[in-house]
């Protein structure tokens, strides 16, 4: 029925539109209709659409105006012919549309695909709330170029040519404040629309709908309630856990209900997909690719600056892209790799060193028979039987090898010296270079902000000195009780 009432309502829009008063506001209403009436439609009638081809499974479904290119920022997998946690499904998936995101179940085969979809003032919401820094605009910080031959050289190893911008705690009244607010696509780079949707997700999801008016208010009054919501949402999931009505995605997958879940790449023109519709449909392909390149591709860059072999790590469009995480543990295994060059010499001119001169002072020994009757060191020929030419050269270099280990030795405590300078070394340097890194990215002050662990279930509670509510809690008696029999097992292996 509200599909038949949108189709007759449609048709009158057009019927109005080409009657000839084509005025710019009917034309205008008309468009805006037509695109919500799309977008309406299609959530509503793709729910559960079976497919089986697996190919585009997992292609946008989403109805957009024009100008915006909907993703796909986070996938939930279970099995549809598991009945039995149909029900908890389906109330998560009630929470999740509450919560203002929007969802489209998929079927393949004996899977079915939960895409979720993240508009952006709830976006927007969530990064407040998370208390977010984000670059302000106008505020670019420049760095010193220095001038010289090292510096002339140095630049064709740089890979990453982003602006550094000062930082702010995001506000939603504030938006225009803020660089890139314009664009609604490119405001929230990919690794930090996932990271907002993902905590979206981890926390236990409240069975209240989503107030953008609410959230929208910055007041001290409004910023203390938030907090104290949250604490209490928090304290209670981990508390009165009830595993029949508390909904967060880490206890869903735990107990089976869902198989798996996982964050997609954005589309990018390489993709084999694409390479796929150019041989079915051209003329497709050419459309598509006229709308792809009108939005940036992150992965295209990565592939073009991360894979040369003679180049910097692009720290920066690795965090763009994947998050800080991820390119923190880039950055320090890029430095480890650096840093093993210095060892990795050292240990082979000693070693070489030390066998140069074995080979120097070595003579080749003829076997001699013992009383004892002392065997080979293979253990399969006894002194006194007959031996041929390869016979001594083989003995000649094992004995040549084994002596090189023995004379390596002398000089084994002054290189294992330096290793342990080496590791103090590195460590410091990776130290530097972690807190330039986390205070150019704006996490240092992660873990102030960062959300508890949805899996802790603490066994006491206290009171909480800022949101005056009983919070749960891990003793500090157990946990030293822990710390000491875990030392007590390392000390016997």
């Amino acid at each position: 029925m509200k599909r038949s009432c949108m189709t007759i309502a449609w048709s009158r829009a057009r019927r109005f539109v080409s009657s000839g008063r084509r005025s710019r506001r009917a034309l205008s209403s008309f468009r805006r209709f037509r695109r919500s009436t799309m977008s309406n439609t299609t959530l509503q009638e793709s729910s559960m659409t079976p497919r089986d081809n697996q190919e585009d499974v997992l292609r946008p479904t989403f109805s957009a105006p024009p100008q915006s290119f909907p993703r796909i920022d986070y996938v939930l997998v279970y099995d549809h012919r598991d009945v039995a946690h149909d029900a908890r499904r389906n109330i998560f998936h009630q929470r999740i549309r509450r919560l203002g995101l929007q969802i489209d179940i998929e079927q393949v085969g004996n899977h079915s695909f939960v895409k979720i979809f993240c508009p952006f003032d709830r976006l927007c919401y969530e990064a407040e709330k998370m208390g977010l820094e984000m670059p302000l605009k106008g505020c670019e910080i420049r760095e010193l170029e220095s001038s010289g031959f090292l510096a002339w050289i140095w630049k064709y190893f740089v890979t990453d040519n982003e602006v550094d911008f000062v930082s702010g705690p995001f506000a939603t009244d504030k938006l225009y404040l803020f660089e890139g607010f314009e664009n609604e696509l490119t405001l929230f780079r990919s690794g930090l629309r996932s990271l907002l949707v993902h905590n979206l997700l981890m926390e236990p999801l409240p069975d209240t709908s989503f107030s953008p008016t609410a959230w929208g208010d910055s007041s001290p009054a409004t910023s203390l309630r938030r907090l104290a919501t949250t604490q209490s949402v928090r304290s209670r999931a981990n508390k009165d856990f009830d595993p029949e009505h508390d909904y967060n995605l880490p206890r869903l997958l735990l107990q089976g209900i869902y198989k798996d879940s996982f964050v997609m790449h954005d589309r990018s023109v390489d993709d084999p997909s694409y390479t796929k519709l150019k041989d079915r449909d051209p003329e497709q392909h050419a459309t598509l690719m006229k709308r792809l390149q009108k939005f940036h591709d992150p992965r295209r860059e990565l592939n073009e600056t991360w894979t040369k072999l003679f180049k910097f790590q692009p720290l920066w469009k690795i965090r763009n892209y994947f998050g800080e995480k991820i390119a923190l543990y880039c950055a320090w295994m890029g430095l480890l790799i650096s840093f093993l060059w210095i060892p990795s010499i050292a240990g082979v001119a000693v070693y070489g060193n030390a066998l140069y001169q074995v080979i120097q002072n070595h003579t080749i020994q003829t076997c001699k028979c013992y009383a004892s009757n002392q065997t080979l060191s293979d253990g399969s020929r006894q002194c006194g039987e007959e031996k041929t030419v390869s016979d001594y050269i083989a003995l000649d270099i094992v004995g040549v090898l084994r002596r090189s280990f023995i004379h390596f030795g002398s000089a084994n405590a002054l290189f294992s010296f330096a290793i342990c300078v080496w590791a103090a070394l590195f460590t410091e340097f990776w130290k530097r270079k972690n807190n330039t890194l986390a205070y150019r990215w704006d996490c240092n002050k992660w873990e102030a902000t960062e959300q508890d662990r949805p899996e802790f279930v603490g066994t006491e509670t206290q009171l909480d000195p800022i949101a005056k509510e009983m919070i749960p809690i891990y003793p500090e008696s157990k946990r030293i009780l822990r710390y000491f029999v875990s030392f007590l097992v390392v000390l016997l292996m």
